[in-house]
Order: structure tokens, then C-alpha cells, then sequence
């Protein structure tokens, strides 16, 4: 049996393909870029007016390429793909972007789940995928509030029942505000693929993180290409407290004071918030804790811009690579790790 996880980040998508019998170390893995990184390349290579459609997908680079195109030429979006501009198509209007219904045979067809991989590593590992595992990231939206409060709102019911729980099953229905995992949804089922399973990046960072820690409670840290995501995990991966911030804005001093404060549990939405952060929020306190006895795991493709190995710190690579700890946290919510 296979089953292939995929985790979506902003810099790169990772790919591993679970195959039981197989020891770990020999499961097949793909560092790719990201949907987001390979479309902005391919809008950069256009000239003249350019027709984008296909589903929604994750926005960062690709935005900012199709703005700066803006420039120059007319850009026509469907509906859909005008989605990854803003939720708000009011909003993709005012800067200038057209937008329709649908467009056929686009310039440019925005996919996040792309059928040539998925045929691929099939051909490959001479197996058929019997499930996929996506993480991606979601902001969600709501008229007239900021996409970070709504994101937190939402963290907050998402991780309540603990980090194994936090996923959607192709039973479960995705609220309609996450339009990127509606459609992720909609993209595999549109390639007649039935049994899935969507997460968050952020969740699954830290359940993969905490797969190599000596015991709980644990601190994981996802220092992201866009996000970081702190969280203070105790036993049965339930999750204590935990803090979401732009990787940007943070600093060594900085990440190591917020780490303190959620220790102490005296740090609350607001103080993140303020800061530029999405939030922080806590859901019950571990009695007598203290940073310097329990670990500290730190992942993430930019963690050693923030710490720096050494006594609690462990810089974790779940089955021997940091590049996969998000796909390891999606095995495990299939009690498949």
C-alpha cells in the first residue's frame, strides 16, 4: 500500500511516498519547487497579454509576478485563479486585473496537485497511490476582517481536539471561507481521486518535529519561508499553547522572548498580534514546567537564521531530513509513523 504525503510551503513543495514493508529510509522523497515559485517563474518567461486560469493556489510569489506583469500587458483571470490574488475579487479588480468566468485553453493553468507528478512517482515506484496526504496553508476570509484574525479564529477550534485531529478527511466538510483548501479538495477530486486527507502546514510542522523529541511536554518550532509556529506540545501530541508570526519579523532575540513568555503562559493574542504576528492562544496549562528541562525542536527551512544549535536545542529532521517533517506529521495523523 502507498500513500503519498505532500506537503505545500512557500518555498517548496515536498513529496514522500509511505510504502509499507519499506523502511524509511528507502521511501522515495521529491524536494520540488512550489506551485507558487514555478508559476511566478513562468509568468516572468510571458510577453503580451496573458490569459491565467485553472483553481485557486497558494498567492506569495505568484502574486507579486502577475502585479508586476500588470505592468506591462493586460492580464485576464478566471474567477478561480483570481482567487489567489485575493479572495476579494473586488479587490483583484481595483488593480487592474480582469476577470471572467472561466478561460479556455488559459496562457497559464494554476494547479497545486499536478497529474504528471502524481503518474510519475506512480511509474517510478512501480505502485499506485492508494491515498494522498496534502498540508497547505489557509488564511481563510471574511469580509470586512483581517485575514490573520480570521486564521487564528479558526487555529484556535482546528487544534483544540490536538495536532492528530487537526485535518479534514474527504468525508469532512471544509468550511467555504478556505477557498485554497476547498480547492485543493476540488482538484483531486476532479483527477477521480476519492480517498485524501487536507491539513496545515503549521500543524503538521510541529506533530513531525515532536516525532523526534525524548519526551513531553515538548516546545517545536517551524521556522518557515513565510511563517513561523511555535507550539508547547504536551503528551497524546495535544498542543498547550502556541504562537503564529511572520518569519520576517522576528529575530533571534525576539523568537527566544516569545518562547520564555509561552512557557510562562504569559503571552496573549494581543502581544502577538500587535507585533505583526497572527496571535497566540492557550488552551490549558502544564503545571510546573520549565524551559531549560523540557526540549526544544526547531524546524524549518530558515531556523538556522534565528537559532543557533545547542544545550535544549535540537535542530529536529524527522527520518533523517528537515525537508520532510511536514510529511512526516502527515503519516502520523494517519497512524501510519
Amino acid at each position: 500500500m502507498a500513500i503519498l504525503s505532500i506537503d505545500i510551503g512557500l518555498g517548496t513543495a515536498d513529496y514522500l511516498l509511505f510504502e509499507r514493508g519499506k523502511k524509511p529510509e528507502n521511501f522515495i522523497k521529491l524536494i520540488l519547487p512550489s506551485p507558487t515559485n514555478y508559476f511566478s517563474k513562468k509568468i516572468k518567461e510571458c510577453s503580451g497579454d496573458l490569459t491565467v486560469g485553472g483553481y485557486t493556489i497558494g498567492g506569495g510569489f505568484v502574486n507579486r509576478a502577475l502585479k508586476n506583469y500588470l505592468k506591462s500587458y493586460n492580464v485576464i483571470l478566471s474567477k478561480t485563479a483570481a482567487r489567489t490574488v485575493s479572495d476579494n475579487l473586488d479587490e483583484v479588480l481595483d488593480d487592474g486585473f480582469k476577470v471572467v468566468e472561466d478561460i479556455v485553453n488559459p496562457d497559464i493553468f494554476f494547479c497545486e496537485i499536478d497529474k504528471k507528478k502524481l503518474d510519475f512517482i506512480e511509474e517510478i515506484s512501480n505502485t499506485n497511490i492508494y491515498k494522498i496526504l496534502v498540508a497547505a496553508q489557509d488564511h481563510g476570509y471574511e469580509e470586512g476582517k483581517s485575514d490573520r484574525v480570521v486564521r487564528i479564529n479558526f487555529l484556535k477550534e482546528f487544534l483544540a481536539e490536538g495536532l492528530l485531529n487537526a485535518k479534514f478527511e474527504a468525508q469532512d466538510d471544509i468550511p467555504n471561507n478556505f477557498t485554497r483548501w476547498n480547492s485543493l479538495k476540488n482538484q483531486l477530486e476532479d483527477l477521480g481521486i476519492n480517498k485524501y486527507a487536507i491539513s496545515d502546514t503549521s500543524v503538521v510542522a510541529a506533530l513531525g518535529a515532536s516525532y523526534v523529541s525524548r519526551g513531553f511536554p515538548c516546545i517545536t518550532v517551524d521556522v518557515g519561508n513565510g511563517h513561523t509556529f511555535i507550539a508547547l506540545i504536551d503528551k497524546d501530541f495535544k498542543i498547550s499553547a502556541f504562537i503564529e508570526h511572520h518569519t520576517s519579523m522576528l529575530n533571534k532575540d525576539k523568537i527566544d522572548n516569545y518562547i520564555k513568555m509561552l512557557c510562562n503562559y504569559d503571552v496573549s493574542h494581543e502581544d502577538v498580534y500587535n507585533d505583526g504576528g497572527h496571535g497566540a492562544h492557550i488552551y490549558f496549562k502544564i503545571p510546573g514546567i520549565e524551559l531549560n528541562n523540557i526540549p526544544v525542536l526547531v524546524t524549518g527551512p530558515r531556523r538556522s537564521e534565528l537559532f543557533d544549535f545547542g544545550e535544549n536545542i535540537t535542530f529536529a529532521s524527522p527520518l533523517g531530513d528537515v525537508m520532510i517533517t511536514g510529511n512526516v506529521g502527515l503519516l502520523m495523523q494517519q497512524s501510519l509513523l
